[in-house]
């Protein structure tokens, strides 16, 4: 996903950087002292990767849920040296996201659309394998990222944003094409198809929606939160709810 002032998405394979106390046996990822203190590869343009917070990790939680999926990738943040929002990208067989965490706050207090427009885009280069074959098997880099555009759309329905939410992530995209990314217009129209696409299964699965639960608790700024389903007159929708000090489940943001 490129943008205007953040170049994005550069779903590519490069190598691990390995730490030279690390050693290696054929066909297995290099393993050493650094590796068991959670060392993380080197990043064009990403300085202090660390493990994304909490909040960010139940974001990509709430867009896999959309399609019943688990993520195959590990979600890093860092701090960028230029104008970078994030990219998928495989690393010694093992796959990533990465953010600038300068760029994007999740929250577990409030929807940040914008933040997760983004991350569905990423997650879709994974779930679609563009990582590891991109245009090899005969699709453009122009198709990959539609595909992965269509993917963001049709999961910011299902998780209950307004056509105008679902577009919010895409104001800063170029307008013009580039040799990887069709240009901004181009894309929008794929992600309103994809929108009205998640619309129309929501609206299938509305006689059947009942409320409950869609994640076990997890921590949350010290707090118990879980993910709620809740069934409405446009149907299914997830808001996030938590302990308050009283031990009341409250929404999250109210």
């Amino acid at each position: 996903m490129t943008l205007t002032r953040r170049a994005v998405c550069l779903c590519g394979l490069a190598a691990l950087a390995r730490p030279a106390a690390a050693t290696q046996t054929a066909g297995r990822r290099p393993e050493g002292v650094l590796c068991a203190l959670k060392s993380w590869p080197e990043f064009k343009w990403a300085d202090q990767v660390t493990e994304a917070p909490r909040a960010a990790k139940l974001a990509v939680q709430l867009i896999l849920d959309t399609v019943g999926l688990q993520p195959n990738f590990e979600v890093l943040q860092g701090k960028f040296n230029r104008k970078v929002g994030g990219f998928a990208t495989i690393r010694d067989g093992r796959r990533y996201i990465v953010y600038d965490e300068d760029e994007f706050h999740f929250s577990a207090w409030e929807t940040d659309w914008r933040g997760l427009g983004l991350m569905g885009h990423e997650i879709a280069h994974h779930l679609a394998s563009h990582t590891a074959i991109y245009d090899d098997d005969g699709r453009s880099p122009h198709a990959a990222e539609l595909e992965a555009d269509f993917f963001a759309g049709t999961a910011l329905a299902r998780l209950g944003a307004t056509l105008e939410q679902a577009l919010i992530w895409t104001e800063d995209l170029n307008e013009t094409h580039g040799k990887r990314h069709p240009k901004r217009s181009r894309r929008r129209v794929e992600v309103e198809a994809g929108w009205r696409h998640g619309r129309g299964m929501v609206a299938r699965e509305g006689d059947a929606c009942t409320p409950d639960w869609e994640s076990p608790p997890v921590s949350i700024e010290g707090r118990s939160c879980r993910v709620a389903r809740l069934c409405g007159a446009e149907g299914p929708s997830s808001r996030i709810s938590c302990r308050d000090a009283s031990g009341r489940w409250r929404w999250a943001g109210d």
